[in-house]
């Protein structure tokens, strides 16, 4: 069978050793691939990402760049998707447009992590999910969600406050390519507190997610954005237990936090 993978799935068969990496590597190594050709240009910066935060070492990011340029993925151009990757414009990103429209076009199935992607409305392809991902899917409608304007505390001034905005385009730019759920603006930019070496902390919250790599795919659109930006990325479960590696940024982020978007 002929599947076509995002750069989700490719990453995490890379270097997640967790039961998502195993699902995805076992779908890249028993599958013929297809993918649009922007697949490595993107799991190359999620990778150059994890090594930069040393959430895998250089060698690790380095051997996996080799088995990157190793996968037997069939290249895909965007030309001949183009016209159907604009219709889906107003459904998900560009970048995932294209997935959908070559998995559309060939009538394959397409294998993702990220859970926003196999809920968005107005695609035809057949998801292929993980059991993680099909388990955070229970009892929630198919189909996308409507997306409503960040709710914005702060405010522009020449003191410690995060310009609006600057926090407005931090935003655009995460739900772009994120869609998720909610976005919580904590620490010294929440507060009103922010020194010129202040980074803009954010929680943001998605269903379904890779959370390494949608961390890492937050970060690389930052570039530019006119502020420092560091995002943690979580799930709804994980708020509910406070019982991952997160647990310290979730409990202050909810209780000392301001949501500054939430999905509708």
């Amino acid at each position: 069978m002929t599947v076509v993978v995002d750069a989700t799935v490719v990453v995490a068969a890379l270097v997640d050793s967790a039961p998502e990496g195993r699902w995805a590597e076992t779908v890249v190594g028993e599958n013929a691939l297809a993918a649009p050709e922007v697949v490595l240009v993107e799991a190359t910066k999620v990778l150059r990402r994890l090594e930069r935060r040393r959430e895998i070492s250089r060698m690790e990011a380095n051997g996996a760049m080799r088995d990157l340029l190793r996968l037997d993925i069939e290249l895909l151009p965007f030309a001949p998707f183009a016209e159907r990757v604009w219709e889906l414009r107003h459904d998900v990103s560009i970048q995932d447009a294209w997935y959908v429209a070559v998995a559309e076009a060939f009538g394959f199935p397409l294998a993702t992590l990220d859970g926003s992607l196999r809920r968005a409305s107005g695609a035809r392809c057949r998801f292929i999910e993980s059991v993680a991902a099909r388990a955070s899917a229970m009892g929630r409608p198919p189909g996308g969600r409507r997306e409503r304007e960040p709710t914005v505390w702060a405010t522009p001034s020449a003191g410690g406050m995060l310009e609006e905005t600057i926090l407005r385009e931090i935003v655009r730019r995460i739900v772009e390519v994120a869609r998720p759920e909610r976005i919580i603006l904590y620490g010294s930019a929440a507060r009103g507190e922010m020194d010129p070496h202040s980074d803009v902390d954010l929680l943001v919250v998605k269903e379904g997610v890779h959370r390494r790599d949608t961390a890492a795919l937050i970060l690389d659109e930052m570039s530019g954005v006119g502020a420092a930006v560091d995002v943690v990325v979580v799930t709804p479960e994980d708020i509910e237990r406070y019982g991952d590696s997160h647990a310290l940024v979730i409990k202050p982020a909810l209780q000392q936090g301001k949501v500054v978007y939430e999905a509708a």
